[in-house]
């Protein structure tokens, strides 16, 4: 278990910021179209960035780790505004993907997405 605050926090930004970086390169290799990092509003809830590709818009929320669980629940993760943000977006467009990226698991996620399917 990691302690709250400073290094943690620390840890958890480094952790967001590669994965944004990581998507930047996509764009410009010509992955994907766009990208907006921190969109103000409601285009922006619950997201770090949103990525414009040929399929359509992936809304990415990164979390580096559940605090003292060691994994995910469902409530954890409306908490973090990770759920009510994602439901918010996919409510929005048919043409949206909503992913969530973290070192611990996110079985409420698998259990959504395979019963959406």
């Amino acid at each position: 278990m990691s302690l709250p605050g400073g290094p943690a926090d620390k840890l958890g930004n480094r952790y967001e910021n590669m994965w944004t970086v990581l998507h930047m390169l996509e764009v410009m290799a010509e992955k994907a179209k766009s990208i907006r990092i921190e969109s103000p509003g409601k285009e922006g809830m619950g997201a770090e960035f949103w990525l414009e590709t040929e399929e359509g818009r992936e809304y990415h929320q990164a979390k580096r780790q559940a605090s003292g669980r060691g994994k995910w629940t469902t409530n954890s993760l409306a908490r973090a505004g990770v759920l009510p943000g994602f439901v918010q977006h996919l409510r929005e467009s048919a043409h949206v993907t909503c992913v969530f990226i973290s070192t611990h698991a996110a079985h409420p996620l698998d259990s959504l997405t395979e019963h959406a399917r």
